[in-house]
């Protein structure tokens, strides 16, 4: 298992609208911008990546088991694309 970094809590600006359905929300009229944004490229292929990764991690595929296969051959067919996913 991947180790995950140490994360603390950020205070944001919240909306105070006692009585709105927006109290307590981000406002993000406050929030200071990038100072250096990701360029659109570098995030289109940022999302691709991301997109590819996640459909490789979750793929479902139909098996192909021979109909005489017995439970040891089902169980190493099993075995063996069970490491590709």
């Amino acid at each position: 298992m991947a180790k995950s970094a140490s994360t603390n809590p950020q205070n944001y600006p919240r909306l105070e609208a006692p009585g709105s359905p927006y109290d307590g929300c981000l406002d993000d009229a406050q929030l200071v911008p990038h100072i250096d944004p990701i360029p659109i490229d570098e995030l289109r292929a940022l999302i691709a990546q991301a997109i590819q990764y996640a459909n490789e991690k979750s793929r479902r595929e139909i098996i192909s088991l021979p109909a005489d296969a017995t439970p040891e051959q089902i169980a190493q067919i099993h075995e063996k694309e069970g490491r590709q996913l």
